[in-house]
């Protein structure tokens, strides 16, 4: 009797180290897919006035940055928050740059802008 509990003992001790391992990592260690080329969607690059100046840090992004990332997001049609983000770092990473969840919280607070945006641009002339 005392093997057999020994052996149940250890397996279940064990499951339970694989279960806290896999608990704890959680999806950290997946690899991401990057991103390489060119960009799916074709984005017509419009003038644009950006400010040249130093970024601030923990501070309100600029009205502009704001701007282009809503007109990015109707221009680009359905693309997710990663793709808008690294659309406009591209594009103004000396002046400025993204992050995946200021870009979500803006085009979450935003949604209706961002749909006349894209109605604008499709019936312009």
């Amino acid at each position: 009797m005392g093997i057999a509990w020994l052996r149940a003992l250890s397996l279940f001790v064990t499951v339970l180290i694989i279960v806290a391992v896999i608990a704890f990592h959680g999806r950290r260690g997946r690899h991401r897919k990057r991103f390489h080329g060119r960009p799916k969607t074709h984005v017509v690059a419009f003038p644009v006035e950006v400010p040249v100046g130093e970024p601030a840090r923990g501070r309100r992004k600029p009205d502009w940055v704001r701007a282009e990332v809503l007109r990015l997001k109707a221009l680009m049609g359905i693309v997710g928050v990663r793709k808008v983000a690294e659309m406009f770092n591209r594009l103004y990473s000396e002046r400025a740059t993204v992050g995946r969840t200021f870009v979500a919280e803006l085009l979450k607070a935003h949604r209706y802008e961002i749909a006349c945006l894209t109605r604008d641009i499709r019936n312009r002339p």
